[in-house]
Order: structure tokens, then sequence, then C-alpha cells
């Protein structure tokens, strides 16, 4: 049955996850993983789905990144796969989605660190724990409440300050993260308008929050 409830939004930068822009290639791997991630028809009209380059691994990527690392749920997850979401239509965000499967306990776990990082992030710059990363400063935090997601469901919408070639960018990026049992689910938005941004976002959690669902027949 479908819990819904007034939803906390927390976001994460993953900014590897948005950023990407090359060497992706078409998913057509067979299940556990796949048939939890969203289809390029789930997360809206016009949008393609590629794998993220490292999408299916553990070791070496990071899922939680948000105001810096020390999430000890990071050791808890066990399989993992990222996609990204090209937008058809001028205008939309890219979208990624990330699907985690943890340990007993580390989905939950996982949640209650991110709801904790959004109370206690850094107002000065803090490294990135993605590779290749350098230092991010959050200069806004604001919580998203929406009632179509799982109850429980945490996540943010900032703006976040990184520096690219020496020089200073901004980005404002949405992050949406559900769980159900042991899978959390990343929806992670950037680019377009502020208002496609925020719709796109909250149309693909709302459809990552039905697959979350349907985990339980999914078998490792």
């Amino acid at each position: 049955m479908r819990r819904r409830g007034a939803a906390l939004i927390a976001v994460s930068l993953v900014a590897a996850a948005l950023t990407t822009g090359s060497g992706l290639a078409a998913t057509a791997d067979p299940p556990p993983l796949d048939s939890v991630v969203l289809t390029a028809q789930q997360a809206g009209p016009g949008y393609s789905r590629f794998t993220m380059d490292g999408g299916r691994q553990v070791k070496g990527q990071v899922t939680l990144d948000f105001c810096g690392g020390g999430y000890r749920s990071e050791s808890l997850r066990l399989r993992r796969l990222q996609t990204i979401y090209a937008p058809g239509h001028t205008g939309d965000a890219q979208l990624s989605n990330e699907v985690v499967r943890y340990a007993p306990g580390g989905a939950k776990q996982a949640l209650r660190e991110v709801a904790r990082r959004v109370r206690t992030c850094p107002r000065t710059a803090v490294q990135s724990p993605v590779p290749g990363n350098g230092t991010e400063r959050y200069l806004s935090v604001a919580l998203i409440y929406d009632s179509g997601l799982l109850a429980g469901a945490v996540a943010i919408r900032m703006t976040v300050e990184v520096t690219e070639d020496g020089r200073k960018v901004r980005r404002d990026i949405i992050a949406i993260y559900q769980r159900h049992g042991n899978f959390l689910s990343g929806v992670y938005a950037s680019g377009g308008t502020a208002a496609s941004r925020l719709a796109n976002a909250l149309h693909a959690a709302r459809a990552s929050a039905d697959n979350l669902l349907r985990s339980d027949l999914v078998t490792a």
C-alpha cells in the first residue's frame, strides 16, 4: 500500500550525475536494480535514458555527498545503479536517478543521516567526497514539501558554488530521496528553468516511489 504524507524533501548535490555529458551507454541490463530505476518514459515525455559512467559500481563511487562526506551508511551499500535522463524539450531539467540496495537498516540510516546534515550543513566551503571534485559552498538550502511522495522522504533544494577551471560557478539543484525496505532512490534535477526543474523532479520522484513499492518483488 502506498504511504503518502507530508514529505520532507532534501537535496543532495551528486554533481557528477548532473554534469556528465559524455561516455554514456544505453541501458539494457537485467534486474534487480534495472526494474527499480526510472524508465525514460517515467522520467517524462521526450527524455532519453543512459547509464552514468561507473553507474553500476559501489567501490570508488559516492551516493551521499550533500554538504561534504562522512556518511557512515556508505559502507552499507550492496548494489548501485545510477542513470541519467537527457531532456528532449527545451527548458526541461536534466534528471538522474540513483537506486541503491543496502544491507538491512542501511537505507533507513542513509535518510536519517541526510536529514541530520540538512540541519548541520556548514556555511563555509567543504571538500566534496566525489573523486576529482574540489570544494563546494552551499549558498542556500531550502526544504520542499510535497504530499505525493512516500512518507518519510528526505530531500532538499539548494544553490551550490563550485570552482571550475579557476572560476566560481553556481548550480541550482533539486534532489529527492525516498526509501522502501532496503532500497533507497535519489532523484536529482539540474538545469532548465526553476519551475521546470521542480516540476520535472517531482514528476520523476513520484514515479520512483511507485517503483520502490514494487521492489518487494525484486530479488538480488
